[in-house]
């Protein structure tokens, strides 16, 4: 699982204006502890994480008009693609992609797109240089970046773009009760629910279930059979909170310090005056921490 903090803002954090790489082999797994430690106390992962197929499966992606457009830019104007709606499997959907691109009004390079089911990745390929504008692209809130696995924080520049996103999908077995309780929180959206025999599930609440919580909520009295359901769905915060930034700040610090002055695994020093010090080379979270991370818990469902 992704680390909460990057380690070139720990080095920020800990020497601003400096560049010092002493450190550079120890501190990633100090943040990797750290990040694990807060998780652990929050409940789940929180990390941005986009759950689009399953790999090795052939899942559904559902494309309608929220989500069927591409601008990308060859160099002298904008250009935009547009994938005709439906529900494909991977393979097929990577050809509706190249399809749409290259049917863009006043495009010259020639482009294509492979689905790998094993990685659950999407792979774009052109044959001269472009900017995929997932960021500054004038259809972005329509885009199809999110389906494919890409984010849409940045554009890109490239001949060959592959999904960032790791693509698992949460597979969950009903319990036949209303509820089906997703593994990662908080919910951003959730793209499509398909079950075992194939039948799809429609968000909304005139249809099959709603958002609440952790869970999809069956409409009605309606309940999820006992059946395996596969969840395509984006979780977790693109920007980590500031205050849990801050707070992996505080506890990698304390922790490389310690490990700096040569405290680890010590739990008290005596000072020259006769004095005592307490060493807290354990990482452990202070009473103020988990008061802010309790506001970020998975809830109970």
């Amino acid at each position: 699982m992704a680390d909460l903090v990057t380690l070139a803002n720990v080095k920020s954090y800990l020497w601003p204006g400096e560049s010092i790489t002493t450190w550079d082999a120890i501190l990633p797994s100090i943040i990797s502890a750290v990040s694990e430690t807060v998780k652990r106390e929050v409940g789940c992962d929180i990390t941005y994480t986009f759950y689009p197929a399953l790999p090795g499966t052939s899942p559904m992606f559902v494309v309608d008009s929220t989500n069927n457009k591409i601008d990308f830019d060859e160099g002298a104007a904008d250009l935009v693609g547009t994938v005709a709606s439906g529900s494909y499997i991977g393979a097929a959907l990577a050809t509706a992609v190249a399809a749409a691109m290259n049917a863009a009004p006043g495009r010259t390079a020639a482009y294509s797109c492979v689905y790998d089911a094993t990685a659950g990745k999407f792979t774009i390929s052109v044959t001269a240089s472009v900017t995929l504008q997932w960021s500054s692209g004038a259809n972005k809130n329509v885009s199809i970046a999110w389906l494919l696995g890409f984010i849409d924080t940045v554009d890109v520049i490239g001949t060959a773009f592959v999904s960032e996103k790791t693509s698992v999908a949460a597979r969950i077995r009903g319990d036949g009760t209303s509820a089906l309780a997703l593994p990662n929180w908080p919910i951003v959206a959730v793209m499509s629910v398909v079950d075992e025999d194939g039948t799809t599930y429609t968000e909304g609440y005139d249809q099959d279930y709603i958002i609440e919580n952790l869970c999809l909520r069956k409409v009605g009295l309606g309940v999820w059979s006992p059946k395996e359901y596969f969840v395509f769905y984006q979780a977790g915060y693109a920007t980590i909170p500031a205050d849990i930034a801050l707070i992996c700040y505080e506890l990698i610090a304390r922790k490389w310090k310690t490990m700096k002055e040569q405290g680890w695994g010590e739990s008290g020093r005596t000072m020259p005056d006769g004095s005592t010090s307490t060493v807290n080379a354990d990482g452990a979270l202070t009473k103020s921490q988990r008061e802010i991370l309790a506001r970020y818990k998975r809830p109970i469902l």
